[in-house]
């Protein structure tokens, strides 16, 4: 069985493509639960007895806390634009996977290339990004995509390392040529699996050169 606190909008193919971002209603965090009763066998009033009230006594769920970031000192330098309430650019490194940074869509929709700008707040020797891709839908969902490592956020040079993210890849590890010392980051999204205009990042992490 399968409980949802919220569904798609109307309209929307069920098992099919999902509506747009700028059409579904989204909807904020939501904690609820549900009691299951086992019935002596001859019970036949079960309308009735499906409106007798939750016990009071109940054991409620508990919803699991987020894990604590691993990165807390870093912060978002900038970022070529971002969907104000849903896809702000610190849902990229936050720790939470079903948060997630979203390029701008109401209004003006933002083209691509689509970009962020990390500071670790200090020198890392970064052998590895790792990209997780946003878990309720597809879209944004980045194909081809850039790296760049500097120590200034504004020289950025060639690029550390460039590639293609597999289609439906929940997660991507991009590992580097060699491992850069750098103090900065920038992920460039160059354009989306799909062909659409949108960019979202999940997560984005480092793993350092041992």
């Amino acid at each position: 069985m399968v409980l949802a606190s919220r569904t798609l909008g109307v309209g929307s193919n069920g098992c099919g493509p999902r509506p747009l971002d700028q059409y579904i209603v989204w909807s904020q965090p939501a904690e609820f639960s549900y009691v299951l009763r086992i019935l002596p066998s001859g019970q036949k009033d079960l309308p009735a007895l499906g409106r007798l009230a939750a016990p009071q006594n109940r054991v409620k769920p508990v919803a699991e806390k987020p894990k604590p970031r691993a990165h807390g000192n870093w912060t978002i330098v900038a970022a070529s634009s971002f969907e104000s309430g849903e896809g702000d650019p610190i849902h990229a490194i936050d720790g939470d996977p079903d948060t997630f940074w979203h390029s701008r869509w109401s209004g003006e929709l933002a083209q691509p290339p689509h970009h962020l700008i990390i500071d670790f707040g200090k020198a890392l020797n970064v052998a590895a990004i790792n990209y997780t891709a946003r878990k309720d839908m597809d879209h944004g969902h980045v194909r081809d995509y850039e790296i760049y490592l500097s120590d200034d956020p504004k020289e950025w040079g060639t690029p550390a390392a460039k590639g293609r993210i597999r289609r439906n890849a929940e997660e991507e590890t991009i590992r580097l040529p060699q491992p850069v010392k750098a103090r900065y980051l920038k992920f460039v999204a160059l354009n989306e699996q799909s062909g659409q205009a949108y960019a979202t990042v999940a997560e984005l992490e480092v793993e350092e050169a041992k």
